[in-house]
């Protein structure tokens, strides 16, 4: 037996139209404060990377700084204290390396001295085997910076 479609009430006749009207009566408020925060995280999505000079035997050659992101966090996996959060990359005026910049996470009760001298040896370890040894590697600082520390091991 179906009821009559006078006697249904008219919010439950259609839910889309409910959901339609509803939608007519929100504002954009919400994404013009958004919107500029969206665009700028667009823009840096799609940003090309940089490159970093280097020389090896066979003769001089750029590395993306997006693969050298890659080939540093990889380095630091098996840390079990430290986690990288940021990575980057400063070059001279002939894109040579001229320092690294990393943001750690910190497990709650590691050492942080120790921690970071391992993070400084171990980035600079494999820069160089990447860039090589002509100085274009060798003689840059790996400033370490602690930008939060963890109870959860898994955010490592």
């Amino acid at each position: 037996m179906s009821v009559p479609e006078e006697q249904v009430a008219p919010q439950a006749a259609d839910p889309l139209a409910r959901a339609a009207e509803a939608l007519r009566l929100h504002t954009d408020e919400g994404w013009v404060r958004v919107r500029q925060r969206v665009v700028d995280a667009a823009l840096a999505a799609v940003r090309p990377a940089r490159t970093v000079s280097a020389q090896h035997e066979l003769g001089r050659f750029s590395v993306s700084t997006d693969v050298l992101t890659d080939v540093v966090r990889t380095a630091l996996e098996p840390l079990p204290d430290a986690a990288p959060t940021r990575v980057v990359f400063e070059t001279g005026d002939d894109d040579r390396l001229t320092a690294v910049r990393t943001t750690l996470v910190v497990a709650f009760g590691a050492d942080v001295v120790e921690v970071a001298e391992e993070v400084r040896q171990e980035v600079g370890r494999v820069l160089v085997e990447v860039l090589g040894e002509d100085g274009s590697a060798g003689g840059f600082p790996v400033d370490v910076h602690v930008g939060d520390v963890s109870e959860d091991r898994r955010r490592l």
